[in-house]
């Protein structure tokens, strides 16, 4: 499998969440927000200490109408690529050390600020499409991305989507897991796109700062 468009299934229409791409050489990541607008931010920041969630003005960081690629690499080094520009690297453990720990979220505002899918669903091949279902009248949801080099169990349970990657720079499988997540909608104005963040060390305490990379699409 090159890559799986991630929809959400909300109200009797398909809203594009994210695509998560994988590499064909190493055991490498990718994942690419959706913007209805076409428009994108992107950046480094700091979450400080014992702190659970962080409000910024991503418009003071750079913008870019092409889509930025966050990639999460085999060896643990985490950036942000558009064209010739980078925000990063930041470096996480490589990830076949990793136990089943949080690695990524893509978080968008509501749903009803993703845009619609309007395509041909792709059901075979090495380029596919995974539809998660959300109730009619949930607002919101992310998605979390858990991995483990060890064996397919993740830090969070019943994880809907897994993956299994096998390549020849690992001696044993890579295994992936995604779960949704339900939660409120972001901020209280309109709605109107979806932030993907990574690059944390997923063994740090969480009562320590820690710097992370995010692309903001709109």
């Amino acid at each position: 499998m090159r890559e799986v468009r991630i929809l959400i299934k909300w109200r009797n229409s398909l809203r594009k969440l994210c695509k998560i791409a994988f590499s064909s050489s190493d055991a490498s990541l990718y994942l690419f927000p959706y913007a209805t607008q076409g428009k994108y931010h992107y950046g480094r920041k700091t979450m400080p200490a014992q702190q659970g969630s962080l409000t910024f003005d991503f418009t003071e960081d750079v913008f870019q109408e092409q889509t930025p690629k966050l990639s999460i690499h085999e060896k643990g080094q985490v950036h942000v690529y558009v064209g010739t520009e980078k925000a990063g690297p930041l470096f996480i453990p490589p990830l076949a050390t990793l136990k089943g720990q949080h690695i990524a979220s893509v978080s968008p505002d509501a749903f009803e600020s993703l845009p619609i899918f309007t395509e041909k669903l792709r059901d075979k091949g090495s380029d596919v499409d995974h539809i998660i279902p959300a109730l009619d009248d949930a607002i919101n949801g992310r998605l979390a991305i858990y991995v483990n080099g060890h064996n397919p169990t993740f830090a969070a349970s019943n994880c809907r989507l897994t993956f299994t990657l096998r390549r020849s720079t690992i001696s044993r499988p890579l295994y992936l897991g995604m779960k949704p997540i339900g939660q409120p909608q972001i901020g209280v104005d309109i709605q109107k796109g979806v932030t993907i963040i990574a690059g944390w060390n997923p063994l740090q305490s969480t009562i320590e700062a820690f710097d992370f990379l995010y692309i903001r699409g709109e």
